[in-house]
């Protein structure tokens, strides 16, 4: 029973996954960092006639021409944010999708501990809860990020 007990606490303090920190109109967001391919700056984008209006432009990275997303007209947040130095465009690839979202500042890779994961949060959030895949709350600096599902956000199979 010892041993059960031992085991279940050391599972809580495993790392289960790597997240990257952002923000979005002043609040903290995160997404796994399994997809993030890197993170640029803010570049020159070519607009796309008729596209959504959250598509701001495409970039050509490195030979491939992707599209960038804005999250806070995806979200139709009220950015307080306009164009700025701490600017990000977080580079994803989600099987052969290749895109880039644009985010307000990036803030850190994160080792994400069990404990530290509520995957079932009832929070009141601008972003709709489809959107959630979870709330962090991190240990140093009582710290809360809402963990983003990527796939739903690009409403792809998850």
């Amino acid at each position: 029973m010892k041993d059960v007990l031992e085991e279940k606490e050391n599972n809580i303090d495993k790392i289960i996954l790597q997240i990257i920190g952002f923000t979005l109109n002043g609040e903290e967001y995160a997404l796994e960092i399994k997809n993030v391919e890197s993170i640029i700056k803010v570049i020159k984008m070519t607009r796309v006639p008729r596209a959504e209006k959250y598509i701001i432009g495409v970039i050509n990275l490195r030979g491939i021409v992707m599209p960038i997303i804005d999250l806070n007209k995806k979200f139709n947040l009220n950015s307080k944010i306009e164009k700025s130095d701490s600017q990000r465009i977080i580079i994803l690839k989600i099987d052969t999708i290749s895109l880039g979202i644009l985010v307000d500042g990036v803030s850190e890779v994160i080792d994400l501990k069990q404990k530290e994961l509520n995957s079932n949060p009832t929070i009141s959030s601008a972003i709709s809860s489809e959107y959630i895949k979870g709330v962090c709350k991190l240990e140093e600096g009582d710290r809360l990020l809402t963990l983003l599902s990527i796939e739903k956000i690009l409403d792809l199979k998850s």
